[in-house]
């Protein structure tokens, strides 16, 4: 039998036409895969170049600038390391991060003031600060022998006497309060008045031979008939001299010879000594117009 011809034509064409639907489908199939390849590629491609510019832009490094040469090495990076870990994760790009850094550095108990937070393309942030300067030891009554490290605005510091040498510093003598933490300022008057007295002494050249400022008896407290206040001077194991100090004026009608008439008074006795203090007599009264030596 002979097949017609035209029948044959038909399912050629019908061959044709399904060969080329699948290879449309396949093509469309390739696009899509290769589409999603690029989209995907890009995606993961896209995160891991966010992910490495988030970790080029984070703080890397925080440095303190200017750090005084009396500052202990060991104290400046303990600075840092308080505040170096609550900066984890932050962006140098961050537009609000040097106010942070100012926030958080300011209430570190050795900062006093910072001047300016500058930050760096690299990760690195600079901080200009202002550093609180040891000034004097202080004791209080009901702790004797007890030592705690004072700035001259009385904030307390964030070290152990132990670690400093205590002839380096005058011991204010027997505040009635309690201290507070460190880095919280000491509010008491006894200790205000104490401060007071060692500004005014503080530059003199006999400042090497007065070891303490005696409070205890601060507003007469113990015996109102004795000095409100009073210095030792001592070198070594030598005899001490008890320097009579006693009160500031309250106010300018205050009947009470001036806090400097009394340092003058002091500095002659001394000049007199040719530079001696320590020693010299058992004790020094300033309380008068005139000022008042022992026998001895």
């Amino acid at each position: 039998m002979r097949r017609n011809g035209k029948g044959s034509k038909s399912i050629d064409g019908d061959n044709q036409q399904r060969r080329m639907k699948a290879a449309a489908i396949i093509k469309v199939v390739v696009a899509i895969g290769l589409f999603g390849i690029i989209v995907g590629g890009g995606y993961f491609l896209r995160k891991r170049v966010i992910s490495a510019a988030k970790d080029d832009a984070r703080v890397r490094q925080l440095r303190l600038m200017n750090v005084p040469p009396w500052l202990p090495r060991d104290i400046a990076r303990c600075v840092v390391s308080e505040i170096q870990p609550l900066l984890k994760d932050r962006s140098i790009l961050d537009e609000e991060l040097c106010k942070d850094v100012y926030r958080i550095a300011i209430d570190n108990p050795w900062i006093s003031a910072i001047s300016k937070v500058v930050k760096h393309r690299d990760g690195t942030i600079d901080i200009y600060a202002q550093f609180r300067r040891p000034y004097a030891l202080v004791a209080t009554e009901s702790e004797p022998g007890r030592f705690y490290l004072i700035d001259n605005e009385a904030v307390v510091l964030p070290i152990s006497a132990n670690r400093i040498k205590r002839e380096k510093f005058i011991v204010i003598d027997g505040v009635r309060s309690a201290p507070p933490e460190a880095g919280g300022k000491w509010n008491s008057p006894d200790l205000r008045d104490g401060l007071r007295l060692l500004s005014l002494i503080k530059n003199k050249p006999y400042i090497d031979q007065i070891t303490t400022i005696d409070v205890r008896n601060y507003n007469g407290r113990i015996n109102p008939s004795e000095p409100y206040l009073r210095m030792y001077a001592q070198v070594g194991n030598s005899k001490r001299t008890d320097i009579r100090f006693g009160r500031f004026p309250v106010d300018d009608l205050d009947y009470c010879i001036s806090p400097e008439e009394k340092i003058k008074h002091l500095d002659k006795i001394v000049a007199h000594k040719n530079g001696r203090l320590a020693g010299i007599c058992r004790w020094i009264d300033l309380r008068y117009d005139r000022p008042h030596l022992s026998m001895n």
